[in-house]
């Protein structure tokens, strides 16, 4: 899990590593997420679910006005093993429980769009939700074993 302190309207994260965020607004927050994404496949013709629900939260949230934080996700790219073909990511979806001071959305992952995974309530500033990865199954071209992919977080200050 990364943590940091992170301005709002946009910043990204990739491979653990922060990126330069783009400075549009005054807003911060202390967020936590995942880097990365990981599936033991063991069967290639069922679904496959990653090892317990990732959480997402954040703290001492200091947005604008009247708007709130909204978290997106996307993929760097597709699923891949050394020596195998990728598996698409858009065969990755998730479900969100445990929803404190917001609104989850379940979603399918991309590689081109950021996909919004929780909206932050009114005048709160923390939050948090567990999230719960579910690979499709990915078919006959690929081979049993560990995928992995990099993910982005987009945090943005918005109007409800």
């Amino acid at each position: 899990m990364i943590r940091a302190v992170v301005a709002l309207t946009v910043l990204m994260w990739m491979g653990g590593s922060p990126r330069e965020p783009v400075q549009r607004g005054a807003g911060t927050a202390s967020v936590t997420v995942p880097p990365t994404l990981s599936f033991q496949i063991p069967n290639i013709s069922v679904a496959t679910v990653a090892t317990g629900p990732t959480t997402v939260s954040f703290a001492n949230a200091i947005v604008p006005g009247a708007e709130v934080l909204r978290i997106s996700v996307k993929a760097d790219g597709n699923l891949t093993k050394a020596g195998a073909p990728s598996i698409a990511a858009s065969l990755i979806s998730w479900t969100v429980s445990g929803v404190n001071n917001g609104t989850g959305m379940n979603g399918v992952l991309s590689t081109s769009t950021y996909t919004p995974v929780f909206l932050g309530s009114n005048g709160k500033k923390s939050g948090s939700l567990n999230i719960a990865w579910t690979l499709a199954a990915p078919g006959t071209n690929v081979r049993a074993g560990t995928y992995q992919t990099t993910l982005r977080w987009k945090f943005e200050a918005v109007n409800p």
